[in-house]
């Protein structure tokens, strides 16, 4: 869940690269020059020129005003509309989906979700998943308005000098809290400094675990996990030591390694057992027992 605080959506004024039609003329030259005009648009197409961008999202920061925090659900729809055009129609991004598809259910254009796209069917598949983590990992963020889209800024009343093109909404750097992970707007967690914890292990850990709709024929999942150990060395000064687990460098793991080759070589395959040392089975319980959670 993304957070945000500290919010005046009070006389927004957003400015975003426009649908043909906004504007005028200067800036509907732009865009015909960037992307050639539709021989024959569709009725939705011209309905789209009908609303321009800017009205949309500035609705949505408005709503801001009555809530502190943003669903993930919310936070993808806005990220959507304010930086729309064809980018959501050249990547993954539009693929994202919150239905309520029951999990296992599949779809190709969901094939790249492991919460929704199911396992293959190949019993005698194993599925080893190793992952370092001991590491602050950023998990969540604190955003305000930004000032450039009032007149003054929203702390203190100065006057303030950020473009008007500029985002809506930035990193609230004034917020921190030391008891609760947060550094200068950025909430941390454990993990491997990319990924957090809950990313790296629920679906291997629970989710995966068994037969079920995400697992139809029972494939066997084994989790190690490498608990990061910093270790300087001189001879290099670079990585982290023998034993670290940070994203890339937990390929020079010496654990890591010897289970990797165990796996790959059929060699003492039996000491390469699940070995779970942080607390992702009781975040995966935590979800489970959620209403809304679980993937079971």
């Amino acid at each position: 869940q993304i957070e945000l605080e500290n919010v005046d959506a009070s006389e927004s004024n957003l400015i975003l690269m426009p649908n043909p039609g906004c504007f005028g003329e200067q800036e509907e030259k732009v865009q015909d020059d960037l992307f050639p005009e539709p021989q024959e648009p569709s009725e939705d197409e011209i309905q789209a020129t009908q609303t321009c961008p800017v009205d949309t999202v500035e609705e949505m920061v408005l709503k801001l005003e009555s809530s502190s925090h943003w669903s993930t659900e919310e936070t993808v729809d806005f990220l959507k509309t304010y930086g729309g055009g064809y980018g959501p129609e050249l990547s993954a991004a539009k693929l994202h989906s919150f239905e309520s598809e029951p999990a296992g259910h599949i779809n190709n254009e969901h094939w790249h979700n492991p919460t929704v796209t199911p396992l293959p069917v190949a019993p005698s598949v194993k599925i080893y998943c190793f992952y370092g983590f001991g590491i602050p990992t950023e998990r969540g963020y604190y955003y305000k308005k930004h000032c450039g889209q009032n007149k003054t800024a929203s702390d203190g009343g100065k006057e303030c000098s950020a473009s008007l093109e500029d985002p809506p909404i930035i990193l609230d750097t004034s917020v921190s809290d030391e008891d609760n992970n947060i550094t200068y707007g950025v909430r941390l967690t454990t993990g491997d400094v990319s990924v957090p914890l809950l990313s790296l292990g629920y679906m291997c850990a629970d989710a995966w675990q068994g037969k079920s709709q995400l697992n139809p024929s029972g494939i066997k999942v084994v989790t190690r996990e490498y608990r990061h150990e910093f270790e300087f060395s001189a001879n290099d000064p670079i990585r982290g030591g023998p034993r670290s687990g940070e994203h890339c460098d937990i390929l020079g793991n010496i654990d890591m390694m010897e289970d990797f080759l165990r796996v790959a070589t059929d060699h003492n395959l039996a000491s390469v057992q699940t070995r779970i040392s942080s607390n992702i089975e009781e975040i995966a319980e935590r979800i489970n027992n959620h209403p809304l959670g679980g993937l079971k």
